[in-house]
């Protein structure tokens, strides 16, 4: 009885401790007079209501969620007002290739959609997935469209008429109306960064400074809603995609991981840019969908919920693989499926395929992407220019002259083609760290931190994304934003996280900026560009404040301090001084500067990002 009676006291003093009541209040005492009864005796409720202290503290937390809550619907108002200012800004011609995409899908049949070129006057030809066609057919034919571009409609039947490319002039009512359906589908990505602020952070401020630096991104805005195209739709449905996959970590139910591949491989319909990404998705998917716990849930079956303590280890589910590529197959497969139905089904796909890989445009886009290729050719150039001249430069000076002839022999002029089969070669032996850290953090072994596991999947994202805007063929300048979107919510997660995110936006937002190369959007997208750097480095000191006290650093090195420098003169230089010294020559000269800063920064952020993945990688296997 003694010592049931002390267990007892025991239990009752825990409890009364983690509930802030003082003894003499708490719903029940323990009667030790008698050492015969020990029964735990019901007492009358205190008078008193609550603690004073727990009261000023659940207020005043309240209050700040409260005022988060009205900050995040004040972000979400003024991007939209700045969104709808900026429509009758500077338009590219990817406006008129999307229009043009409309009135393919709203006058011709399915079986012209991916050949049609109006008559070889355009080439402005539909090379985008079926998924992505579908939806330019429901945005061209649904009853609001059919409305509109009715002949009493708002804006006439001739904003989606099949056009050549010297008559794509639009009325006003036309950029209106494209405007605001990539409005409109920014709502992917609200949910999509929702979402993933949600699964990374379990503190309230820190889920809603992440979604408010997510959404506000500059390079969105400049790409979608100056520049024109729909990356933020896409980049919502990735965000939606990763944000299942996280999700399994807090809660083991296989579903979340078949959504997030089902998500993904949505994606890959809408828009193949993303295909980079497939074999990370697979390896995590092949070690944490198909090797299950042997002990907690049944091999073969999407359902049942397996705990920490319930695991002894994994074993290769076949069931689990043949269900997972079955339902990717079938989600690839079905927006295919119209077309292989046709009467020309064979040549229709091959038709598709063409379109959507064209190999022969090249290595680089007509403006160089800052990724290895553009440092690649700048070198070809100054080797190239420096043979050419040497002979008028160094005269009959031998010593000089011996070493140009020693130069010329080590460095081939030309320097070797690169091929589309070197580039694929390149990117597999880059994408295989991150192919590595996926297959161990995919692990479903006991004892492994959920946040780490979290983070190091998405440095994995990060990293491969990295990696293909690098070394891939064809680049677009565009593709980095596939990398800077999911490393906003890493930085978060540490001081390096929050380094690595503003030297890769501030990298990348300068690459974008001579896309919009018109003098009347100049002051537009450097205070875009400005704001947002501000913004982030206001963020991420209140998000990572303890770090920053406790260790006595600052967010800002040394080295981002002078890089930043150094981005302020190029931007002037390129923006403004070039143009008043050199006029209308060698216009090349501040596109190719601005690509290759870009690439020398970006290289060493891919560096970086490489360490961080390993280093989170080997902890998650120290835990093991």
């Amino acid at each position: 009885n003694r010592i049931h009676a002390r267990q007892i006291i025991q239990t009752t003093d825990h409890h009364l401790r983690h509930s802030f009541l003082p003894f003499h209040q708490a719903p029940f005492r323990v009667d030790f007079s008698s050492r015969r009864d020990t029964r735990i005796q019901p007492t009358h409720p205190p008078t008193t209501t609550s603690n004073p202290v727990l009261s000023q503290s659940s207020c005043t937390t309240n209050n700040a969620m409260n005022d988060l809550q009205i900050v995040t619907t004040s972000t979400i108002i003024i991007l939209l007002t700045v969104k709808i200012l900026l429509i009758p800004s500077y338009r590219s011609t990817d406006f008129d290739v999307h229009r043009n995409w409309l009135s393919i899908t709203r006058h011709l049949p399915l079986s012209q959609w991916y050949f049609d070129d109006v008559n070889g006057t355009t080439i402005h030809t539909l090379d985008y997935p079926p998924t992505f066609a579908f939806f330019e057919f429901v945005v061209a034919n649904n009853p609001l469209s059919n409305w509109i571009f009715s002949d009493d409609g708002i804006v006439g039947d001739d904003c989606l008429a099949l056009l050549g490319d010297n008559e794509n002039s639009v009325t006003i009512g036309c950029v209106i109306f494209q405007r605001c359906t990539v409005i409109l589908s920014d709502v992917f990505f609200l949910i999509g960064a929702y979402a993933m602020a949600v699964v990374m952070h379990a503190d309230g401020k820190k889920v809603s400074l992440a979604f408010i630096l997510t959404i506000s991104n500059s390079g969105l805005l400049l790409l979608d809603h100056i520049h024109f195209q729909y990356n933020g739709a896409l980049l919502g449905i990735l965000l939606t995609s990763l944000a299942a996959l996280l999700k399994s970590f807090d809660q083991k139910q296989p579903m979340l991981e078949v959504i997030g591949a089902i998500m993904f491989a949505l994606l890959l319909t809408l828009k193949h840019l993303y295909l980079i990404l497939a074999p990370l998705y697979f390896i995590f998917l092949l070690r944490r969908f198909c090797f299950p716990a042997t002990r907690g849930c049944r091999s073969g079956g999407l359902s049942g919920v397996v705990t920490a303590g319930q695991v002894e280890g994994v074993r290769f589910s076949p069931t689990r693989l043949a269900i997972l590529g079955l339902i990717v197959i079938i989600t690839i497969s079905t927006p295919f499926f119209p077309f292989f139905m046709e009467k020309n089904g064979k040549e229709q796909l091959i038709q598709i395929i063409s379109r959507l890989f064209p190999f022969q445009r090249g290595l680089t886009h007509d403006f160089w992407a800052g990724n290895v290729w553009a440092i690649y050719l700048l070198l070809e150039k100054v080797s190239g220019t420096i043979l050419k001249t040497r002979k008028n430069v160094f005269g009959r000076n031998f010593v000089l002259d011996a070493l140009m002839h020693i130069f010329e022999n080590l460095v081939p002029m030309p320097f070797p083609m690169i091929t589309p089969l070197t580039t694929a070669i390149l990117l597999f032996i880059g994408l295989m760290p991150a192919l590595f850290c996926a297959w161990k953090i995919g692990t479903n072994m006991k004892g492994l931190e959920k946040s780490d596991q979290k983070e190091a999947l998405l440095y994995c994202v990060v990293y491969s994304s990295i990696t293909s805007f690098m070394l891939a063929w064809h680049v677009h300048e565009k593709a980095i934003m596939t990398a800077i979107i999911p490393c906003t919510f890493l930085a978060f997660s540490s001081v390096d996280g929050g380094r690595l995110f503003l030297r890769l936006s501030s990298l990348g937002h300068l690459g974008l900026m001579p896309l919009i190369f018109h003098p009347k959007e100049l002051l537009v997208k450097i205070l875009l560009n400005l704001s947002y750097f501000a913004l982030s480095i206001f963020i991420l000191e209140i998000a990572n404040a303890e770090t920053i006290k406790s260790q006595n650093i600052q967010l800002l090195e040394m080295g981002d301090k002078i890089g930043l420098c150094v981005i302020i003169v190029v931007t002037i230089y390129t923006e403004i001084v070039h143009s008043l010294i050199f006029v209308d020559q060698m216009e090349f000269l501040p596109l190719m500067l601005v690509s290759c800063v870009c690439a020398t920064g970006l290289l060493l952020c891919w560096i970086q990002c490489f360490s961080i993945m390993l280093r989170k990688t080997q902890r998650l296997s120290r835990m093991e």
